[in-house]
């Protein structure tokens, strides 16, 4: 296990605990070590204090103790969907498409434009882009969560070497940062596929509006039922709309503040401004471009 006293996106040391491993909250983890990954992850708090800290200074969570890649890379091999879990599917949704004609009209209508969907998983966004014009090529770290067994129509690779020296008009990172041990260092490199107009767009779940709601931290980390917004290792990050914007400026990526996001993202410029008096309403969801004034 690695010690991280400090926030990961900002820095700041001075960091509190909201949830911590003690009796109740122990039992749990090794309940939900057995059910998601039949035991895997029950030695991993041995001698090791556990919890969830907060940043006062960017609003971001995290574990105070991570495992190293390769037991998380064991972890992700190993898991198994829990019975009130949602399903997998490969398929998008009506809102994946409608997202990606946004996206495509936030190009101007360029013909042909390419999109790097960066931890597609099983493919859904990818498959989503190619049907409204993308060419898409899909980035999947684990080979069992790639869409091979599929018949597909983009381009899949599993390691970053394959896309060196490419550039794309959109980077789509959909719900990966919580799931990486370092976000800022992956946006810093996904600037390596960017040129001066890619539209970065990135997701995370929010953790001001998790579906726990303000129990939250009172049933972590596993309520018998179904896998923790802040689960074990699944999730190593807690974002929220302030702490996320911090990682996107700490990788040298500005917002986007064109008058077009008024047009194909009405409501999330609403939520955002009324999100500086009121958090909770605000969402994870940022569109970027690099920060040319910092290069």
């Amino acid at each position: 296990m690695k010690n991280l006293p400090a926030c990961p996106v900002c820095g700041d040391g001075n960091a509190s605990s909201v949830a911590a491993m003690r009796g109740p909250q122990r039992d749990r983890y090794l309940a939900y070590s057995q059910k998601k990954y039949d035991g895997l992850m029950d030695s991993w708090i041995e001698g090791v204090d556990l919890a969830v800290l907060h940043c006062a200074s960017c609003d971001h969570y995290w574990y105070s103790h991570r495992p190293d890649e390769a037991a998380l890379s064991s972890m992700y091999a190993s898991g198994k969907l829990l019975r009130a879990d949602v399903a997998s599917t490969r398929e998008p949704t009506l809102a994946m498409r409608k997202e990606m004609r946004r996206l495509r009209g936030l190009l101007g209508g360029k013909a042909l434009p390419t999109l790097l969907d960066y931890g597609s998983g099983f493919g859904r966004w990818a498959r989503a882009a190619v049907a409204e014009g993308f060419q898409v090529t899909a980035f999947e770290p684990s080979a069992a969560r790639g869409a091979e067994s599929q018949e597909i129509d983009f381009t899949l690779v599993h390691d970053l070497e394959s896309l060196a020296g490419r550039k794309f008009d959109v980077i789509n990172l959909e719900q990966v940062l919580e799931h990486v041990p370092d976000p800022v260092a992956i946006l810093k490199g996904a600037r390596a596929y960017c040129h001066p107009q890619t539209l970065l767009r990135l997701t995370v779940p929010n953790v001001l509006r998790a579906p726990e709601g303000s129990a939250i931290w009172d049933v972590w980390p596993y309520d018998g039922a179904r896998t923790h917004t802040m689960a074990p290792f699944e999730h190593l990050h807690g974002f929220t709309p302030h702490s996320l914007y911090a990682a996107v400026a700490q990788a040298g990526l500005k917002p986007l503040s064109s008058a077009a996001l008024w047009r194909y993202y009405p409501l999330n410029q609403i939520r955002r401004l009324a999100s500086r008096l009121w958090p909770a309403l605000g969402q994870t969801l940022v569109l970027a471009k690099i920060d040319t004034e910092k290069e």
